[in-house]
């Protein structure tokens, strides 16, 4: 079974609903292309990794109320949110824009070649570096080398709130106890 087929990403990644992966197992996609991936540790404070499941929107924003204690606005054509239930991602013809999917001609203007161009907000003029990230992938430590890297939080779990890339150095006293442990 290859890693990037569906069946290989559902093994690789642990999601039951993965439709597409990266090398190293990270779920990239939802095989129900209305679902929005979410990530472990938006829901469960003991949730490690890259942990991802899929949702529909309806549940995600159940979920996000129930989490935070306020309403969240998942766009039409939101891929992914990240661990505060913020649509981070949209469709790969789109970027976030506003809060809003949009077409990316009219969105961030990044040229699809730039690593992680789906997480970026607004590009410079030549389309070839990111400016501002999306969600939780925003600067200070989002932009890196004009690319979005992920953030810390879902490197190390909602309890991070900085890191490098092989530790998290602070972390979040805001959630110590602020998730839903895995059973």
């Amino acid at each position: 079974m290859a890693w990037n087929t569906p069946v290989g990403c559902q093994a690789l990644s642990k999601n039951a609903q993965c439709g597409a992966c990266t090398s190293d197992g990270a779920c990239t996609l939802c095989a129900n292309a209305n679902h929005i991936l979410v990530p472990l540790n938006a829901i469960y404070i003991n949730a490690a990794g890259q942990g991802s499941q899929c949702m529909a929107p309806a549940d995600v924003q159940k979920e996000g109320l129930a989490i935070t204690g306020k309403a969240v606005s998942i766009p039409t054509g939101c891929k992914e949110v990240d661990t505060e239930f913020k649509c981070i991602r949209c469709a790969n013809t789109q970027s976030l824009t506003n809060g809003k999917c949009v077409a990316l001609a009219s969105g961030s203007k990044c040229k699809t070649t730039l690593p992680f161009y789906q997480y970026c907000a607004q590009c410079d003029a030549t389309g070839k570096k990111c400016l501002t990230c999306n969600g939780s992938r925003s600067p200070p430590t989002g932009v890196t080398d004009g690319r979005c890297a992920l953030p810390c939080k879902q490197l190390f779990g909602i309890g991070c709130s900085k890191c490098n890339q092989a530790k998290c150095a602070t972390t979040d006293a805001k959630y110590a106890q602020g998730r839903k442990r895995m059973m």
